[in-house]
């Protein structure tokens, strides 16, 4: 009997190993699936990670290639704005190494007096002198001017643009001291309104505050009753045939040029093919030392806009034998 009782008590404890190690197998197996299942759930979540990693890179190199393109196209705007600043830059320098040459000759070149009233009456003989003896010009040689008679003008100090209409419409006929009047109100007005040198479009030429060598010009005898101009007004390119229209006399002769003149520099650079300047003398030409002077009505610059006018006493810095001369009719313009 005792024997048999052993072997129970053997099989007994084989039979609860035997269950233990099944509960710790399977534990087991439970843990490693349960490991698998985390480790799936947290490549799962890796994988979704990287991919909303890799859209938000895309996006930011996208938005960065728009930037890009924005950058790009306002710098070829800023370097087209810079190119435009430089030339208008290197046009307002050549007028200022000029007025700077004539200041020194300011004090001891006398020129004509900007004072009194204009002629009113319409003999040609009571608006200007005509010139006496001739002078031509060889390339760059000296030029002797003749005497002429100075016209002597309102200076708008007392004149207004309505008041010289209202006396050109009477006498009938623009005198070469109303020209003169009209330009001083037009450089006093685009000074004082703080006009900006530039191409003006308006249908009356400076009333959107650009003027320009040429607008000013046109603007002084588009208000004094010649409105068959283009829009914004003459300009270099087109006043030759435009002032011949209305009775100017043209030469290539800088000796020519007298109070009143019109000038217009064929070339004011190397490389220019077209007009590139104008301007109108205020006084008659004086010569020193080789160089030549005059008083000028002049809005070739911001730097000549905002000074007064005309300037005294400038430098003709440019060659003598590019330059073209439109000498206001001596009878005057007749208006229709």
């Amino acid at each position: 009997m005792a024997i048999f009782k052993i072997d129970t008590e053997i099989v007994k404890n084989v039979s609860d190993s035997i269950m233990r190690l099944k509960t710790e197998a399977t534990e087991i197996v439970n843990s490693v699936s349960n490991y698998n299942t985390s480790a799936i759930n947290e490549f799962h979540n890796i994988s979704s990670v990287a991919e909303e990693a890799k859209q938000n890179i895309f996006d930011e190199i996208n938005e960065l290639s728009e930037k890009i393109d924005k950058t790009a196209t306002h710098l070829i705007e800023v370097v087209s704005k810079h190119e435009e600043a430089q030339n208008s830059i290197k046009s307002e320098f050549s007028d200022i190494e000029g007025l700077n040459n004539s200041n020194e000759n300011s004090k001891s070149n006398s020129t004509s007096t900007y004072i009194g009233t204009t002629n009113t009456q319409g003999s040609s003989s009571s608006i200007i002198s005509s010139i006496t003896g001739s002078t031509t010009i060889t390339g760059s040689s000296s030029v002797s001017f003749p005497s002429t008679t100075t016209v002597t003008y309102a200076n708008s100090s007392n004149t207004s643009m309505a008041e010289l209409q209202k006396k050109v419409k009477e006498q009938g006929f623009i005198a070469k001291a109303d020209f003169l009047d009209a330009l001083k109100i037009t450089v006093d007005s685009a000074r004082n309104r703080g006009y900006t040198y530039g191409n003006s479009t308006s249908k009356d030429p400076t009333t959107d505050g650009k003027i320009s060598c040429d607008r000013m010009i046109s603007k002084a005898l588009y208000d004094l009753g010649l409105t068959d101009q283009v829009r914004g007004g003459e300009t270099c390119g087109t006043f030759d045939k435009w002032l011949g229209k209305h009775g100017f006399t043209r030469s290539t002769s800088l000796a020519d040029a007298k109070q009143s003149s019109i000038l217009l520099v064929k070339h004011t650079g190397k490389n220019e093919k077209t007009p590139g300047h104008m301007f109108v003398a205020a006084s008659n030409f004086t010569e020193k030392n080789g160089k030549y002077y005059c008083d000028r009505f002049d809005c070739g610059s911001n730097e000549f806009i905002r000074r007064e006018q005309p300037i005294k006493n400038l430098n003709f810095w440019y060659r003598t034998d590019d330059v073209i001369v439109y000498n206001f009719p001596e009878n005057g313009i007749k208006l229709s």
